[in-house]
């Protein structure tokens, strides 16, 4: 949505700390809001509220004709005559050469003047023009002092400094409208912190002592001098002012400061001083335009005392005032608290109605804390407040800009609660909307929700109850959302259903957009969490289907929903769903195409469907070459799986691993795996492993395999079942024996089981299933024949010790050792597992007997004769114990060393002799 020009200027006003919603011709504040004005009509506007006469030179130096310049200079400027400067201008050039200079510098100075008040788009920069303007003046004085007599200084200096003050006070405050937020209480810190500025320099320009010359001044020159005049009205309305400051800052205060009486005391010192000034300024006999009368006829009323007759008759006359900013402060004053007004904001627009809603709702605010029962409570406030938003959002509804226009609106408002008006918000009589309001803060940074733990309860109850209202969620959600989150992340949940409501109930715009973007990033970040949180993700979806039927996401949306019911995390695949969203999609695309082939692999397709499907997935990887990673991720884990239904293991496991490496992030990456590890079970390829043991000829092991299985849980479960199988079937081959076996092919199978065991086991270690997997993986190593198998093995032990077949491992695997002091340990190892006396005889202890008597037989193979007679011995004693010897693999293995052990005492009796002791490099043989 393309930002209107009304809320450009409203965003560019937050950000300078003044709101104004609109600019009107007639007033520097007042607001148009149906037809804002591109520039400021510096002509009406400047003229409205300034005191038109500047003739006090004449009186005070009527010879000088530097003096009457100046005042025909003046006119010219608040008149925005360029005619008139153009003449001055021409006047300039006739008088000496020293008044010349300061002449042309004032002509200059009228005309940027004129300029920058024309140029002005709102009025935070008219208020900043004034504050250079003033400034700029004042700089004459330098000037127009060099080479000036006594008496022409002084009325130099009187003009300068009264038209500054003048600009600052009337032009200034009016600009933006501070002078109406500043008489309210409703200014906001950064207007406040302004004004205070301001004042301050108004204050140098016109001192006390002229202000008590003012106040000495003869009744004649009260009634006729327009300087007199000038001085005692911007000397008034400037106590004012300052009173109302020192008003706002005990109003901040917390109750019971020791600081509240200091400050309340100077303001009352202002307001008395405001008061004698205002009074001198209205004995005047000189014609008054109708704006300064109007201010003046205020500004009276304002420092009378409250209840009188007087202070009635002249808020009377000031309700008629022309300018909006004045009859709007009259009418508030005139106003009971807790009375319902809203034909005030109904007289109001822009910024003004801003300041009318929260001006009754401060003063209701004050009147509550002050101990007054109202008759309406807060709801006088919250009429008002509605009032102001129903209205803006009735006229933003025409343009389409709702949603921003009232976000702009409620932190304009925002920025006016101060403490009184937060503190009532934690009253049993507050609304949702009141609520809202006091909690929202606007800022150079944008708009925020403040939210403590330990608030009020009631407050809370009705910000949930605000963010849930459609006329309030439009504004107030996305933050009170965000407010949730930084208060407790534990709160994720609940915001996101806060933004889903919003996205739903609202008119589909930017900002309603990206409360949905915002809900569906959430509810994707716990749908991996619980069967609950993958539901509350399709419910978002499908809200995001609904409410947004002409997004660009749309598709990608369905599309979604159709994984999330193809492959749920948790519960039951829901196929006939997915079939339903997929033929919903609005076009058919590489992504929608690929859904369709992953969701005619899961229904388990024929031979002749399962044919046509790897063609298709095959078409399709050709037209994905150049897609992103996920999508060739996806197609080659649907391709792996339709390799797989086809009994094509060795195709599948390198189709899976290539999926793995595209995307390893993804939930494809995750099914590969899976296939992968099932795919490694299921080929029996007699194709031997590579020297390194894990990465074999007949399959490759994915690089990225590790990624996917350090997140994934599932994946992790996956690899071990397959693990397990693998090794299962490993267990029932292994009695033929690892390295002893005549059968090459069978040598040659369990070496390439094993490879697939470790490469499948590796992945795990370290993880959660990491002791089992050090075992499977150690078992793996080994029957490969890897050179890391005994470190393996150790650490499988370590990690187990109650493991018997990790054990069984590392006996093993010691015993084929090239050292002699890790083959004895190796001896020692499987002696320990299979103590001879043992009543408990699992094929761990068979296996252990059955290497060990072969131990004995290579012994004697390398000359060690003497072990014949113990290994036959102990082998005698095996079959009195169980004559079928563990079993046929076992039995054959025993009786091969029983009769390789005969054969060689046949050799030594024959030869005549027996050879002592052992043989070099011999094993320890000390049978229990």
């Amino acid at each position: 949505m393309n930002e209107t020009p009304r809320a450009r200027r409203v965003r560019d006003a937050l950000c300078a700390g003044t709101v104004v919603i609109g600019l009107g011709a007639a007033h520097p504040a007042g607001v148009a809001a149906t037809t804002p004005a591109p520039h400021i009509d510096a002509t009406r506007a400047t003229t409205a509220r300034s005191t038109t006469t500047t003739t006090s030179m004449r009186s005070i130096h009527s010879d000088d004709r530097l003096l009457q310049l100046l005042a025909r200079i003046r006119g010219a400027e608040i008149a925005a005559n360029e005619s008139d400067l153009a003449a001055c201008a021409a006047d300039a050039a006739e008088i000496p050469a020293d008044a010349r200079a300061f002449a042309t510098e004032r002509i200059a100075l009228a005309r940027n003047a004129v300029a920058r008040r024309t140029a002005a788009r709102s009025g935070a920069e008219l208020a900043r023009a004034e504050d250079e303007l003033a400034a700029a003046r004042l700089e004459l004085l330098r000037m127009g002092a060099v080479g000036r007599d006594a008496e022409t200084q002084r009325a130099l200096a009187l003009e300068l400094r009264l038209e500054a003050a003048e600009d600052l006070l009337l032009r200034r405050l009016a600009a933006d409208s501070s002078d109406a937020a500043l008489a309210l209480g409703v200014a906001s810190a950064s207007e406040r912190t302004a004004v205070e500025s301001m004042l301050a320099r108004a204050r140098s320009m016109l001192p006390a002592e002229a202000l008590q010359a003012v106040l000495a001044a003869k009744p004649d020159a009260i009634a006729t001098d327009p300087a007199t005049f000038r001085a005692a009205m911007l000397g008034g309305v400037l106590a004012l002012a300052e009173s109302d400051l020192e008003r706002d800052a005990a109003a901040d205060l917390a109750p019971g400061d020791a600081m509240a009486p200091k400050i309340a005391n100077r303001a009352e010192e202002r307001r008395a001083e405001a008061a004698r000034l205002l009074e001198i300024a209205s004995r005047t006999e000189l014609p008054l335009p109708r704006a300064i009368a109007d201010l003046l006829t205020l500004a009276r009323a304002r420092v009378a005392r409250r209840g009188g007759s007087e202070r009635e008759r002249l808020l009377a006359e000031a309700v008629r005032a022309a300018d909006p900013a004045v009859a709007l402060v009259a009418a508030i004053e005139q106003t009971p608290p807790g009375a319902r007004s809203p034909d005030i904001v109904a007289r109001t627009e822009g910024a003004l109605a801003v300041i009318a809603a929260c001006a009754v709702a401060r003063r209701d605010a004050v009147a509550v804390l002050s101990g007054e029962r109202l008759a309406s409570g807060a709801s006088a406030s919250d009429a008002m407040l509605a009032s102001l938003l129903e209205r803006t959002a009735s006229d933003a509804s025409k343009s389409g800009d709702e949603g921003e226009t009232l976000a702009a609106v409620a932190a304009a408002c925002a920025l006016r609660f101060d403490a009184p008006m937060r503190r009532l918000a934690e009253q049993p009589s507050t609304t949702p909307l009141y609520a809202a309001l006091s909690v929202l803060r606007a800022d150079a940074d944008g708009v925020r929700v403040e939210l403590v733990e330990d608030g009020a309860r009631n407050l809370r109850a009705l910000t949930d109850q605000a963010a849930r209202d459609p006329k309030i969620a439009t504004w107030f959600a996305i933050p009170y959302a965000s407010a949730l989150v930084r208060l407790d992340p534990a709160n994720a949940a609940r915001a996101s259903e806060l933004l889903l409501a919003l996205a739903e109930r609202s008119t589909p715009s930017e900002r309603t957009r990206a409360a949905l973007a915002i809900a569906l990033d959430e509810r994707r970040a716990r749908a991996a969490r619980s069967p609950e949180d993958e539901a509350r993700l399709v419910e978002a979806l499908a809200v995001a289907t609904r409410a947004f039927a002409r997004d660009p996401a749309r598709n990608g949306w369905i599309l979604e929903s159709v994984d999330l019911a193809m492959f749920p995390r948790f519960g039951e695949r829901d196929l006939a769903r997915a079939g339903q969203l997929l033929a919903s999609v609005a076009r058919d695309d590489e992504a929608h195409a690929l859904r369709t082939i992953e969701l005619a692999e899961i229904r388990e397709p024929s031979a002749r469907d399962l044919a046509e499907l790897r063609e298709r997935a095959t078409t399709l990887e050709r037209a994905l070459a150049s897609e992103s990673g996920a999508l060739r991720a996806r197609n080659g884990a649907v391709r792996a799986a339709l390799a797989q239904r086809a009994g094509d293991a060795t195709e599948a496991s390198a189709l899976a691993a290539r999926a793995i490496d595209a995307d390893p992030a993804s939930q494809a990456a995750e099914r590969a795996v899976a296939t992968w590890a099932t795919s490694l079970v299921a080929d029996r390829s007699d194709r031997a492993p590579t020297d390194s043991g894990v990465h074999g000829t007949s399959f490759a092991v994915p690089e990225r395999l590790g990624d996917v299985v350090a997140r994934s849980g599932a994946t992790r479960a996956a690899l071990l079942a397959a693990a397990e199988a693998l090794a299962d079937r490993i267990d029932r081959m292994c009695d033929a024996g690892v390295a002893t076996s005549s059968d090459a092919a069978t040598r040659e199978r369990l070496r390439g089981d094993g490879a697939r065991l470790a490469a499948l086991a590796s992945p795990l270690v370290g993880a959660a299933d990491g002791p089992r997997a050090e075992s499977l993986r150690a078992l793996g190593l080994l029957l490969a024949n890897d050179a890391t198998a005994r470190s393996a093995a150790r650490a499988a032990v370590t990690a187990r010790p109650d493991d018997r077949g990790a054990a069984w491992v590392l006996g093993e695997a010691l015993l084929r050792s090239d050292d002699a002091k890790e083959r004895a340990e190796g001896f020692a190892v499987l002696r320990d597992l299979a103590p001879i006396g043992d009543a408990a005889r699992d094929r761990f202890w068979w296996r252990a007997q059955a290497a060990m008597l072969e131990t004995l037989a290579a012994e004697i193979a390398r000359g060690d004769a003497r072990r014949a007679a113990d290994l036959a011995a102990r082998a005698n004693r095996l079959e009195s114990i169980d004559p079928a010897l563990g079993g046929l693999e076992i039995k054959r293995r025993i009786d091969a060393a029983r009769s390789s052990a005969r054969s060689a005492q046949g050799a030594a009796g024959n030869a005549g002799s027996t050879p002592k002791g052992r043989s070099d490099g011999g094993t320890s043989t000390n049978a229990r």
